[in-house]
């Protein structure tokens, strides 16, 4: 077979690329030898999607749909691929079968691993709607926790180049600026995130009955930490006086108005 495919193999240097984001693609490729980064420009900072091996294949997609490449591949080291456009598809899978067995178990595969990941998001979705119900029933149970208006309730507190953040809202939003939307948080992070690892929408910060719940929103990236521990998306915990918190990679610590 090696033969066979010899005329296919496609040689590349370390850093090449295959192919950016949103080229019009018509070709596919199989790792013969080497590894290729596959990667995405998420919130206009590259992020890895995958980084693939001999025996994996990328790119079909574009060959299957005639769409634009939804992604880049980098060359991570010296590699051969085995390139193969819409001409000459049908007549490789009908002469080596055992490259369409392999790509059916690879998407097998995918799409075992996309179920598992579903399946985590609705469990996190079930938390958060379990920790907001129980938000909810807090206030109802608690009416008369009124905040005068523009009173600091706490503030998140920064080295010299973070800054302090005050809360002075119930309920606070806590994230970065979105250029676009120009929607800004109620605790602003932008200018102490200098490695822009916060998410737009990243947290929220809620004073139920005195006690002050933090929750990381559902999909956000680079976590939320407190004391060195991840949150857990979606479902709320209780923040006290001290904690050192860590939104991404801007790291805080929480203090508690004294009243």
């Amino acid at each position: 077979m090696a033969n066979e495919l010899a005329p296919y193999i496609v040689k590349f240097r370390r850093d090449d690329t295959v192919f950016t984001e949103g080229d019009p693609g018509n070709e596919m490729y199989f790792v013969h030898s080497g590894r290729v980064r596959i990667q995405k420009d998420i919130d206009g900072k590259p992020e890895v999607l995958a980084v693939m091996e001999k025996g994996d294949f990328f790119g079909e997609m574009a060959l299957l749909d005639h769409m634009p490449r939804t992604a880049t591949a980098i060359i991570e080291e010296d590699s051969e691929l085995l390139k193969v456009d819409s001409g000459n598809f049908e007549k490789l899978l009908q002469n080596n079968i055992e490259i369409a067995v392999r790509m059916i178990r690879k998407y097998a595969s995918r799409l075992r691993d996309a179920t598992m990941r579903l399946e985590m998001e609705l469990k996190d979705r079930k938390a958060m709607d379990r920790g907001i119900q129980e938000i909810l029933e807090s206030v109802k149970a608690k009416p008369s926790e009124v905040t005068p208006p523009g009173a600091i309730l706490a503030s998140f507190v920064g080295d010299k180049a973070a800054g302090t953040f005050q809360v002075n809202k119930e309920v606070s939003t806590i994230g970065r600026e979105d250029p676009v939307t120009k929607i800004v948080p109620d605790i602003d992070l932008t200018l102490a995130d200098k490695t822009r690892s916060v998410s737009r929408r990243h947290a929220r910060l809620e004073r139920v009955s005195g006690q002050f719940l933090l929750t990381e929103e559902v999909g956000v990236r680079n976590g939320t930490f407190v004391h060195g521990e991840r949150l857990k998306p979606g479902t709320p915990i209780t923040l006290t006086d001290g904690a050192k918190v860590t939104f991404g990679q801007v790291d805080l610590s929480f203090k508690v108005a004294k009243s």
